[in-house]
């Protein structure tokens, strides 16, 4: 069965980035869970965008391919534009990470 997404930008609340940004930052993270995002990241790393569509089948019970993966542009412009100087600077720390 083949789905197709239409992702679209979208204005969180600031309440939501607030939680989720307390959530990232939090120490009392569950073991198990950073166990199983670190073997998703590593994952990603070493497959790439494969390994991004079959957790995306396996999480989120989506069948993707990887063309469907890329993000327009303007709406990473648009994302990036709406975030606060705190909320990209917590971003570009994780991606170093």
């Amino acid at each position: 069965m083949l789905v197709k997404l239409e992702l679209e930008y979208k204005n969180f609340a600031l309440s939501l980035l607030e939680e989720i940004e307390k959530f990232a930052t939090s120490t009392n993270v569950d073991a198990s869970i950073a166990s199983t995002v670190s073997e998703i990241l590593q994952d990603v790393k070493t497959h790439g965008d494969q390994a991004l569509v079959e957790r995306t089948s396996l999480y989120d019970k989506a069948n993707l391919n990887k063309s469907e993966l890329r993000v327009p542009s303007y709406q990473i412009e648009q994302a990036s534009s709406s975030l606060s100087s705190a909320h990209q600077a917590a971003i570009e720390d994780a991606i170093e990470m």
